[in-house]
C-alpha cells in the first residue's frame, strides 16, 4: 500500500474475478504485472461476489453487466488519465489496454473481445488483447470466430468447473489465426482455483466456500509454481502484444515453452 506511482506512461490491465469471486482473489498476478510496469484494475461486480451473495444481494443480469462493468472501469481510469492532479494523470496508455479474467471473468473477456454475443454485443475496441484463465466458454462455436484480437487462453488439465476439452480448447480451436499471439496453454495438474490466492488462505477461513479440492496440494500441482508458469505466460504475451517486444514474444515460441515443465502450448 501507498508505494509512490513510477513515473511514465504505462499499459492498462483490467482484470474480472470468477462467479462469486471477489476483487483481490488473484493478487499473485496482478501484483507481478504491475510490478513490471502495468496498471491493474480489479474491481468487484456488484451483486456477484461471494459477500454480496451472503448478504442476499444478486444480480440477476450479471452475464450483461459484467462486460458493462470492464468497459464502465476503462471509461474511469481514462478519465482519471486526463484529469489532472489525479494519481493516475498522464500514466495510461489509452492505446495499450488489456484484459484478463478467471472462469465467469473468462466469459467476461470473450464477451469484450469479440462481436455480437448471445446476450448482446459488448465488444469494446480499446481492449487490444484478451488473456482468459479456466474460462467458461459460453457461446455458440460461430462466437469465436468474431475474435481477432490477440488472445492467450490459459487452463488446466484437471479442471472440473469449466472442463479443459470444452472451454478452453473448443475456443481456442475456432479462433482465427492471424494476431500476433493466438494461443493456449494446459497447465498440467491445475484445478479452477489454481488460478486464484485460494490456497494461500487458511482453509478455516474459507471453508464456507469450498473449492479446495479444485485448487489445492496434494491433488494438484504446487499452486505457487503453478503461479509461476500463469505469470511467466501472461507478462510476456502483455509485452509482447501491448508493448511489442520481441523478446518477449521469442518467449512465447511453441520451441521455447515447450522446455517448460508442466505446460502443454498450442500457438497458431
Amino acid at each position: 500500500r501507498d508505494v509512490g506511482l513510477a513515473p511514465g506512461t504505462f499499459p492498462l490491465v483490467v482484470f474480472s474475478h470468477g462467479n462469486n469471486g471477489i476483487r483481490f482473489q488473484s493478487v499473485f498476478f496482478a501484483a507481478h504485472l504491475a510490478s513490471h510496469g502495468y496498471v491493474v484494475a480489479s474491481p468487484d461486480h456488484h451483486g456477484n461476489t461471494f459477500v454480496d451473495t451472503a448478504a442476499g444481494v444478486i444480480d440477476p443480469d450479471v452475464a450483461t453487466n459484467r462486460p458493462r462493468d470492464m468497459s464502465f472501469v476503462i471509461d474511469q481510469f481514462l478519465a482519471f488519465n486526463a484529469e489532472a492532479g489525479n494519481v493516475f494523470a498522464g500514466a495510461i496508455d489509452p492505446e495499450r489496454i488489456g484484459a484478463a479474467w478467471h472462469s465467469f471473468g473468462g466469459f467476461t473477456a470473450f464477451a469484450l473481445g469479440g462481436g455480437a454475443s448471445l446476450p448482446g454485443s459488448f465488444g469494446d475496441a480499446r481492449v487490444k488483447a484478451i488473456l482468459p484463465q479456466a474460462p467458461a466458454a459460453g457461446f455458440p462455436d460461430a462466437y469465436f470466430a468474431t475474435i481477432h484480437v490477440p488472445t492467450l487462453i490459459i487452463g488446466g488439465s484437471i479442471d472440473e468447473t469449466t472442463p479443459f476439452t470444452e472451454n478452453q480448447q473448443r475456443p481456442y480451436d475456432l479462433l482465427p489465426a492471424g494476431a500476433k499471439v493466438v494461443a493456449l496453454a494446459d497447465v498440467a495438474d491445475a484445478g479452477h482455483f489454481t488460478f486464484s490466492d485460494f490456497c494461500e488462505v487458511d482453509r478455516t477461513l474459507l471453508a464456507f466456500l469450498g473449492g479446495f479440492d479444485e485448487a489445492c496440494e496434494p491433488r494438484h500441482l504446487p499452486w505457487r509454481h503453478a503461479h509461476d508458469l500463469v505469470n511467466y505466460l501472461s507478462l510476456n504475451f502483455f509485452d509482447a502484444v501491448l508493448r511489442d517486444d520481441g523478446t518477449a514474444l521469442g518467449r512465447l515460441a511453441p520451441d521455447t515453452v515447450a522446455r517448460i515443465e508442466d505446460l502443454t502450448y498450442q500457438r497458431k
